[in-house]
């Protein structure tokens, strides 16, 4: 077990790592659902004087009540904040307020270790299903992210509005890179870790 956690989780890992550095600096697919602001300076004036620390925002926030308030200015309250919702615009942020460098070695440091632990989760999946042959146990765990994916990315959806583009090449980006990590998954999980033999 401990020699498929491995080879599952280390090459696995490094697999869906490669594709994931493929997808976001080759292909196109994920910028073309990102749209620009229409003034990018002017949105980050605003942010370092509403949102000063790093976190997640909601725009407008009808849980957020000042304390101290009266129950009826409380309801007052809360009435706009849902009047200004329903007439827009909403938001959903995660704000970094100290800023990023996209090339720091520590941002793809933890992608890769992120992948490394979902390698390992999921070759954990496939040595529950060993006994099964080398395909049903791929079509497993690609159905198990697949479940993965409609559970985090549909919410967002619902409740956020990431809209449709955003979503389904979310799940797609999903399911191709773990299609492909779940081959070596599935063969390190395998008695014979032959990708043809029947017996795996």
């Amino acid at each position: 077990m401990l020699r498929a956690l491995f080879r599952g989780g280390f090459i696995g890992g490094l697999t869906a790592f490669l594709w994931t550095a493929f997808s976001w600096s080759v292909l196109s697919w994920h910028q073309a659902t990102l749209r620009p602001l229409s003034d990018e300076a002017a949105a980050q004036s605003f942010l370092r004087q509403a949102a000063p620390a790093s976190g997640v925002y909601l725009l407008p926030n009808p849980h957020h009540q000042p304390a101290g308030l009266p129950d009826d200015s409380l309801i007052v309250r809360l009435d706009g904040q849902l009047a200004a919702s329903r007439q827009g615009p909403v938001a959903f942020l995660a704000v970094r307020a100290a800023g990023q460098d996209p090339a720091h070695p520590a941002w793809f440091l933890n992608t890769l270790l992120i992948h490394l632990l979902g390698a390992t989760l999921l070759t954990l999946v496939a040595w529950q299903l060993r006994a099964l042959p080398f395909w049903r146990r791929w079509g497993v765990l690609e159905l198990a992210v697949l479940a993965g994916g409609v559970l985090n990315q549909l919410p967002y959806w619902n409740w956020w509005h990431t809209g449709p583009a955003w979503t389904l090449t979310s799940l797609a980006d999903l399911l191709l890179c773990w299609g492909l990590a779940g081959l070596i998954i599935s063969w390190s999980a395998g008695s014979g870790r032959s990708f043809t033999d029947p017996r795996v």
